[in-house]
């Protein structure tokens, strides 16, 4: 069992539970990484996204660093979440 934590620190994924990572270009140059997360099926057993959280905020002044270091940082999470494999 692996956990994420969100980037306030007050809240851990466990990430079983999340369905996508994804970056978000927000208004300027903010960029945040955000994971989608299941949090329980519903009658028919379709899975219910009950919450997003965001795992990182990049809010430097140049738009195009922040969706670098944004990308970079989702790469190396995937990468940990996958045993490490590469390098």
């Amino acid at each position: 069992m692996k956990f994420i934590l969100g980037n306030d620190g007050t809240l851990a994924i466990n990430s079983e539970f999340v369905k996508t990572l994804y970056i978000e270009q927000e208004d300027g140059a903010v960029v945040s990484v955000i994971a989608e997360c299941v949090e329980y099926p519903d009658e028919k057993g379709n899975p219910i996204y009950d919450y997003h959280a965001t795992l990182a905020t990049f809010d430097g002044k140049d738009a195009d660093e922040n969706f670098s270091a944004a990308s970079k940082y989702l790469a190396e999470l995937v990468d940990k979440l996958n045993g490490g494999s590469n390098k």
